[in-house]
């Protein structure tokens, strides 16, 4: 079994993490050590910002699991909740960055 304390599993779930203090603080996490699952919700003409940040967030080694979704809707917010289970398991997400006001709570 991974030890959920070594570097290589730390997680932070950023909402808001394709521009402004979102992407800030998701680039900041990632050269912290910290893989990111960014909430983001873009049209076409602002993806790239979304984008960029995941390039990033590589450069720096790390994961990034984005997810470009409407956090206000409940459904959405449960579909990534599974999405995140299964992509990481046990490892619990060490820090969340709520850069929106939504209700997100991690078991759906």
């Amino acid at each position: 079994m991974k030890d959920a304390n070594s570097a290589r599993d730390k997680w932070a779930l950023i909402l808001g993490a394709s521009s402004g203090f979102g992407a800030a603080a998701s680039l900041a996490l990632a050269r912290s050590g910290y893989h990111i699952c960014g909430i983001h919700l873009d049209r076409r003409a602002t993806l790239s910002g979304a984008q960029n940040v995941v390039a990033g967030i590589q450069d720096a080694g790390r994961r990034a699991l984005f997810f470009n979704v409407n956090a206000a809707d409940p459904c959405r917010r449960a579909e990534v909740i599974q999405s995140l289970s299964s992509e990481i398991a046990i490892v619990p997400i060490r820090r969340v960055l709520p850069s929106c006001s939504i209700p997100w709570h991690l078991a759906p």
